[in-house]
């Protein structure tokens, strides 16, 4: 199997402005349901939503990100409510300007996942103040999540053509909780659903330059904290089967034992990265 630089995708722009900001900025086009509130569309639980109530075409969703230097971002991601949205149009475009009088086109086409799917893509970068999402087909629209974000792929093989080396695995991540009685007897009840349990383990991996040292450095940071992040696996065969996960154990990088391995100036290090299925 060929391996790829595995990609995430830790940002959640939308989550990081409002708790600098205020919920203030971030503003919706269309009649919102009192009891599915906006609030839902960003706070890393899939299983609330957001839902319009009104069955009209351009319904939108806006972020204003504020003024000063701002970081560019090249991808989106939303859960899909109970409502399918196969064959509904999408727009996602920002401005410099709230109204959008001159609107840059980031993406677009229509999604392909019924109730309960996914739909993650690649965008133009942009740095612009305002971004939204537009859903340009009819209907009354319901979204669990949703993330602007920027990809995150620091992790540089040494050679033309040749990636990390990589050990991982796969183990099951019981949720449930075993009882014993003064009896003796032992029981186990349920919790919810199993969980896969990744493990990746990388060996020989060159950071290019200092920023990428930082990028790694704050995804774990971030991820840390327990924060939910998007993932593509790292196969060449997956080019989009985005999953939600949330690291379970602390990640750090050391250099490689007993020396570091030095091609072309570059340090290598090696670190592994537990994180399992997101479900909430």
């Amino acid at each position: 199997m060929a391996w790829k630089n595995p990609t995430f995708y830790y940002v959640h722009e939308i989550r990081d402005v409002v708790e600098a900001d205020g919920i203030a900025s971030l503003t919706t086009v269309g009649t919102e349901a009192a009891d599915f509130p906006k609030e839902n569309l960003f706070d890393d639980r899939v299983g609330t939503l957001f839902k319009w109530t009104d069955s009209t075409a351009l319904h939108e969703i806006i972020l204003d990100r504020g003024s000063g230097t701002l970081s560019a971002l090249d991808f989106f991601y939303l859960s899909i409510g109970a409502v399918s949205m196969v064959g509904a149009g999408f727009a996602v475009e920002s401005d410099t300007d709230i109204s959008f009088p001159s609107p840059t086109s980031l993406a677009s086409g229509t999604f392909q996942f019924a109730a309960g799917g996914t739909h993650g893509q690649l965008m133009v970068s942009s740095t612009e103040r305002y971004i939204r999402l537009r859903i340009t087909a009819t209907g009354a629209w319901e979204i669990s999540e949703l993330r602007f974000s920027k990809k995150f792929e620091p992790l540089r093989g040494l050679g033309v053509g040749h990636g990390p080396d990589a050990d991982w695995s796969i183990d099951r991540l019981i949720s449930g909780q075993e009882f014993a009685k003064a009896s003796g007897a032992t029981g186990f009840i349920s919790t919810g659903p199993n969980r896969n349990l990744w493990t990746l383990t990388y060996r020989g991996v060159g950071f290019e330059d200092a920023s990428d040292i930082g990028k790694f450095d704050a995804f774990v940071d971030s991820a840390g904290l327990g924060k939910p992040f998007v993932w593509l696996p790292p196969f060449l065969s997956q080019t989009s089967q985005y999953e939600i996960m949330r690291m379970t154990a602390p990640t750090r990088k050391r250099f490689d034992w007993p020396t570091p391995n030095v091609t072309g100036g570059v340090e290598t290090y090696s670190f592994a990265i537990q994180f399992a299925d997101h479900i909430a």
